[in-house]
């Protein structure tokens, strides 16, 4: 059980973060190794108290949280693709009905994980051993079967709304990138903090646009990965892609952020909800 006593409480998103001090180093390689320690950023962050204002459903027969477009009146639909904490944590579901409220979005978080997600008690209490290498090694052996989770889901979204999009985060980012390289699932993809992508294996095959969310300090993806990834698709104008790096933030900083990247976490919310919009032909 979290003691919030041992924290402070930071304002985000319209509710409250606990940040516990002294948890979250800075040493970060630039090492792309799945290693435990290249992987540390993926656990670390800081959680999110409120209550979501969503339901869960059933997406693709799979269990999915949903939150409703604010004003019933949906301009198309959200795939949420979770970080490794997966889709019960408060910090997705609360950024999932931020993002119905702000963009009038039906927004969809399926169940892929289940429990195979990371505890959040690896992310509140870093001190906790969790081998996330053999964490990930698991994960990426899974990963046909939860692509094609996420492809039956778009599949069942687009029987339903014209217009639909995927937005990843952290171990989701290699999810939203391989929706987009299909010509015909999703209308646009966000990949923020992206982790186990392979540059150019998974660069190279995008077919629609793609919003890259970067995070300056990131042993999952880093400046030399990230300047990779831009390369291989400056030589592919036609896909719309493009990179957004938030100075002063690290990896995860959009669903776990420390104080110092909240400001960056609204401001890439913000940015996430009007890429959207433009490649939904909304206009504000």
């Amino acid at each position: 059980m979290t003691n919030i006593k041992d924290g402070r409480v930071v304002h985000f998103f319209n509710t409250n973060i606990v940040y516990y001090p002294g948890k979250n180093s800075r040493n970060m390689s630039s090492s792309l190794n799945i290693t435990n320690e290249s992987l540390q950023c993926c656990r670390r962050g800081n959680l999110r108290t409120g209550t979501p204002t969503g339901k869960e459903v059933t997406l693709a027969g799979r269990q999915a949280y949903f939150a409703a477009a604010a004003n019933g009146k949906p301009v198309g639909a959200l795939l949420y693709i979770t970080d490794a904490f997966g889709w019960d944590v408060s910090n997705a579901r609360l950024l999932a009905d931020t993002y119905a409220a702000d963009g009038d979005l039906d927004v969809y978080i399926l169940n892929v994980l289940d429990k195979d997600a990371v505890p959040p008690g690896a992310f509140t209490h870093p001190d906790l051993k969790f081998d996330m290498a053999a964490w990930a090694g698991k994960i990426i052996s899974l990963r046909p079967e939860h692509e094609n989770a996420y492809i039956e889901a778009v599949k069942e979204l687009r029987s339903k709304y014209s217009k639909v999009a995927a937005s990843g985060y952290c171990w989701g980012g290699y999810y939203s990138i391989r929706l987009a390289q299909h010509d015909d699932l999703i209308d646009t993809a966000i990949a923020s903090h992206p982790s186990l992508v392979a540059v150019p294996g998974d660069i190279e095959p995008i077919k629609k646009p793609v919003f890259f969310v970067c995070a300056e300090t990131d042993q999952q993806f880093g400046e030399e990965k990230r300047e990779e990834a831009k390369e291989v698709l400056a030589k592919k104008p036609e896909t719309g892609s493009f990179f957004k790096l938030y100075p002063g933030t690290q990896h995860g900083f959009t669903t776990r952020p420390d104080p110092e990247g909240v400001t960056a976490s609204h401001e890439a919310k913000d940015a996430t909800v009007t890429w959207i919009l433009k490649h939904f032909g909304v206009t504000n």
